[in-house]
């Protein structure tokens, strides 16, 4: 249970948040007239499995909020990507009296080298409408024969 905690302090103090202060600045995703205030969650995680099978993507998670939560997360396909992004979405949290939908786009990217050992992804948000999951790759050990 500490290593979790561990990680996931490591993966929040390399957070990037990048403020918005209108949806203007990405594509309409909250329903005309209806504005949303994210007041906690979990930090999203590039998923394991996709880091070691190397797979990138980009996925889009249809939300419903009502009571101040996310009562549904779907997306148009069950990748591994999507599961992962569906799975963060639901643990959101808004002021009790927002409720209406939103979509949020998850991009899911590697970094192009390869590092020697493992270290925390970059996260970059502008929230609600859009987060982005930067993973590190581990070059693979070769051992002498």
């Amino acid at each position: 249970m500490s290593e979790w905690r561990s990680r996931l302090v490591s993966a929040a103090v390399l957070i990037v948040v990048v403020a918005s202060s209108t949806a203007s600045q990405t594509k309409s995703t909250v329903q005309p007239g209806r504005s949303f205030t994210l007041i906690g969650g979990d930090i999203p995680l590039y998923p394991q499995l996709a880091l070691a099978a190397r797979v990138e993507g980009t996925v889009e998670v249809h939300a419903t909020v009502a009571g101040g939560v996310v009562t549904k997360a779907e997306t148009k396909t069950d990748n591994v990507l999507a599961i992962a992004a569906k799975k963060n979405v639901l643990t959101w949290r808004f002021p009790t009296e927002q409720a209406g939908d939103l979509v949020v786009t998850f991009v899911f990217e590697l970094l192009k080298q390869e590092l020697l050992s493992p270290e925390s992804p970059e996260i970059q948000m502008k929230l609600p409408s859009w987060v982005k999951i930067t993973g590190k790759t581990v070059r693979p050990v070769t051992l002498p024969d």
